[in-house]
């Protein structure tokens, strides 16, 4: 799919977010002709298996604007805000999303660039996925060989975002050298799912973030159905808070984290195009 680049400065405009109440899981998928973006809601089917969306509408530049032109490329909660990026091929956009008033779908706001530290240059590597827990947006990539997770921080005006305590996401003290699919924030810490093309199968973790940068994976293990590893790559995790007082079993993540997944050929995954991190740190 053919990427645009925004010309020239990019207008901010502000608006307090309206969300539906009747549901707490969102999402996008590209279009069929890959041209624009689907904004939906989520629901789990009443007896729990499997679920389905409705609110379905587009995902526009502005208010009333043109659709957007690059997929949202990962999407979360901080404050009360949903927040967003895309990829353009050589730059990240950052922003927030709101859902439209008076129609479905939702649209951009406040669009601005993704820094390595504060009033840093690009950060040259696609924002993949982020998550937010304990009030910090994090967020991870991936450099070509490794997987780099790091502190997402808006910016004092609103439109953009700057990275710090960018580090290498390690398993047993060595980088990991598998994409990062999906995270998601939950009671207790940062989730999230890896695929493991060998097997076939997905890896499930948590991230604990590491005070001098990135993170390190602990109980780590598979995704399984009835005993089964889960043959489909799990591309986007959500939380839904059930108001229990103590902190979940393992067994019950299960029920509580709901990852959708989709065939390897149907995944939505674009190639990294830029590669001097380890010049940029040097």
């Amino acid at each position: 799919m053919c990427c645009s680049v925004r010309p020239g400065p990019i207008p901010t405009r502000s608006r307090s977010p309206q969300w539906r109440a009747s549901t707490l899981l969102k999402a996008t998928s590209v279009s069929k002709g890959g041209t624009f973006d689907y904004y939906s809601d989520i629901a789990p089917q009443p007896d729990g298996t499997g679920g389905y969306t409705f609110n379905n509408g587009s995902v526009t530049e502005f208010e009333n604007g043109i659709p957007l032109t690059e997929p949202v490329g990962s999407m979360a909660a901080l404050g009360g805000v949903m927040l967003g990026t895309s990829w353009t091929g050589t730059r990240n956009y950052f922003f927030e999303m709101h859902e439209n008033s008076g129609s479905t779908g939702a649209y951009g706001n406040n669009f601005g660039g993704v820094v390595l530290g504060e009033g840093g240059r690009d950060f040259g590597y696609e924002v993949e996925t982020m998550a937010s827990y304990g009030g910090q947006l994090y967020g991870t990539a991936f450099d070509g060989e490794h997987s780099l997770f790091f502190r997402i921080n808006r910016d004092a005006d609103g439109a953009g975002a700057w990275i710090d305590g960018l580090g290498f996401l390690t398993v047993g003290g060595v980088p990991d050298t598998d994409h990062i699919d999906a995270m998601v924030g939950g009671a207790d810490g940062l989730y999230a799912t890896s695929w493991n093309a060998n097997g076939n199968f997905n890896y499930l973790f948590r991230i604990d973030p590491l005070v001098d940068g990135g993170g390190h994976e602990t109980e780590t293990g598979a995704v399984t159905l009835d005993g089964a590893k889960i043959p489909f790559r799990i591309n986007t995790l959500g939380y839904i808070d059930n108001g229990m007082p103590t902190v979940p079993e393992p067994a019950s993540w299960a029920m509580m984290i709901l990852g959708f997944g989709a065939v390897g050929f149907a995944l939505r995954r674009r190639p990294v195009h830029c590669a001097y991190l380890a010049r940029m740190s040097r």
